[in-house]
């Protein structure tokens, strides 16, 4: 009998029976009633239970204790069903970056005594990193940078953060339009491991041509241009200041302009 289902956001918590007493994954129907009848027994929601035991299902390189550990539920100690306690341990376990996905279900009661399992996917692990488009030795910083480090969990949040990241670092450089790819891929050569390759198309960089005002009578462009600081039209002979354009700093120029 399934009794709760977590996404990672932990919106969904729902209690569900099983046509069979003991055996899980049976039925996903939701629970209408206070009790429902598990042979010569009657579990009843809400009410504070035993913990006699937890297993776990679905692991590749944790142990079942380290589940245990993480979620923060022990043997002997009181326990409601569906409950607070249950839901934490549920948290903690996405806390714990380890999983991506955590299912709980009721195997059996004796008594008093409930014993449950967890079911678990593991997120992968980061194995190794390869950056294409880039010189050698600028892809061993880049990844340093981003803390790509062997062992990471690989969850969608990194792969969006880390794309973002290759992608602001050219941008801001006047690569305006910097295209970055990465592919995830399953290493066969250990248990529940990933290789990520990182494609960079930096392209061509943006520059400033011309700068060119509308509008002001009581300033000359000259003037104007002079005082824009951080961006400066493409000059032969000017070494300390370049022509590429920054979105983030050409902003700041009409900002100061307009005080």
């Amino acid at each position: 009998m399934k009794l709760f289902s977590a996404t990672i956001m932990l919106t969904a918590l729902f209690f569900s029976f099983s046509a069979n007493a003991q055996i899980k994954k049976d039925s996903l129907s939701i629970v209408k009633k206070d009790t429902t009848a598990i042979k010569n027994t009657a579990f009843e929601k809400g009410k504070e239970y035993l913990l006699g035991g937890i297993s776990v299902t679905g692991l590749k390189k944790f142990s079942e204790e380290t589940v245990r550990i993480f979620s923060g539920l022990k043997n002997g100690q009181a326990i409601k069903l569906p409950g607070d306690k249950l839901t934490s341990a549920i948290k903690k376990l996405y806390e714990s970056k380890q999983f991506s996905n955590v299912d709980v279900y009721f195997l059996k009661l004796d008594g008093e005594t409930v014993y449950l399992e967890f079911e678990v996917d593991e997120l992968p692990q980061l194995n190794f990193v390869k950056i294409k488009g880039v010189k050698k030795g600028k892809a061993k910083e880049l990844i340093k940078d981003a803390e790509l480090k062997q062992g990471a969990m690989v969850t969608d949040n990194l792969i969006v953060t880390s794309k973002n990241y290759f992608t602001k670092k050219y941008t801001d450089k006047g690569f305006l339009k910097t295209k970055v790819n990465l592919d995830i891929r399953k290493d066969t050569s250990d248990i529940n491991t990933v290789n990520m390759a990182i494609f960079i198309d930096k392209g061509h960089k943006v520059k400033v041509k011309d700068i060119i005002f509308k509008g002001s009578k009581a300033l000359s462009g000259k003037k104007l241009r002079k005082a824009m600081k951080n961006t400066k039209e493409k000059f032969l002979g000017r070494f300390w200041k370049g022509s590429k354009y920054i979105e983030e700093e050409y902003q700041e120029d009409q900002d100061d302009g307009c005080q």
